[in-house]
């Protein structure tokens, strides 16, 4: 979810009812676990499981043409929103459902309205982040979002996310991308694969997604968000309202993404990024970890800090 999301969410609201993230993008998916191929001659690898949006899949499918197999060459550095494309969607209306166009729009708050397109795409930056910590791969540039979005932060620590977003004309958020070079004399690749639930390839739709997926996926999040009330004020525990997995074009995923490459004399050492640790500054609650990255007789040392407004 890019910085923008945390902006409008904080002011959206439907009859005292807050709209929240997870219910934008779906939600961690623990027990989803398929036999999906591992890549050859990988250095590092990391998977999450989700239940997804249909903008959320689409838009990771798309993702996963320009990002699977991309080489890394000796020396060089990368940009994830390069490697995305984002410049090439200037022309591509914010309210597009058609993928071969491009990213496609998401649903907010108005099931009449559609906002932006590239939502998920965050997962895709946090997952090959938290693949890069474990290989070859030196971290030049890395943002989180604005705030804790707790599905990421089910299997790892708070503080291992990593946010993208490419800022509109005139507007006054910063780009936000994830930069990674290659200090090896070797060339690494960037696999990122998108798996369904029985652990089939899940590729881009061939047709434009329905009217009937968005305006279905919002009176889903409604009767979610009614739900949540009621057990809280009642104190009841309703049960979940039933739904096939795909129904209205939501899907369960597993994004894969890997490092792969001739193996250099490397380790790696995370600091308490697996325990979690956290601080205030300033009144706003920082985590941070250190990371250290031995190739041959070279150290690189580097610092990732948090901050969750």
């Amino acid at each position: 979810m890019s910085r923008r999301d945390f902006l409008r969410l904080s002011s959206l609201g439907l009859g005292g009812l807050f709209i929240g993230g997870n219910t934008l993008l779906g939600k961690y998916v623990s027990e989803l676990d398929p036999d999906i191929p591992t890549v050859d001659d990988a250095l590092s690898e990391y998977k999450i499981g989700w239940q997804a949006r249909p903008w959320v899949w689409v838009n990771l499918a798309i993702a996963s043409k320009y990002l699977n197999g991309f080489v890394i060459h000796p020396g060089e550095e990368v940009s994830l929103l390069k490697l995305l494309r984002f410049d090439q969607m200037s022309n591509v209306p914010h309210d597009n459902t058609d993928p071969s166009r491009g990213y496609i729009a998401a649903q907010m708050s108005n099931p009449f309205e559609l906002s932006g397109w590239g939502y998920g795409l965050c997962l895709a930056s946090t997952a090959i982040f938290r693949a890069c910590l474990d290989a070859p791969i030196r971290i030049t540039e890395r943002n989180t979002h604005y705030d804790i979005y707790k599905e990421y932060f089910q299997d790892l620590p708070i503080g291992t996310d990593a946010a993208i977003y490419y800022p509109e004309p005139n507007d006054s958020l910063p780009k936000t991308d994830l930069k990674l070079i290659n200090p090896t004399t070797n060339d690494l690749a960037i696999h990122f694969k998108l798996y369904d639930a029985f652990g089939g390839a899940l590729p881009v739709p061939p047709h434009e997604v329905s009217e009937l997926w968005y305006k279905a996926t919002y009176l889903d999040q409604l009767v979610r968000i009614l739900r949540k009330k009621v057990n809280e004020v009642s104190g009841l525990d309703l049960p979940s309202q039933f739904l096939p997995e795909q129904t209205f074009g939501n899907q369960k995923i597993v994004v894969q993404a890997t490092i792969s490459g001739k193996k250099p004399e490397y380790d790696v050492f995370l600091g308490p990024v697996r325990h979690g640790d956290s601080t205030i500054v300033d009144g706003v609650e920082q985590y941070s970890f250190k990371r250290e990255l031995r190739i041959g007789e070279k150290l690189y040392q580097e610092s990732f800090i948090s901050q969750y407004k």
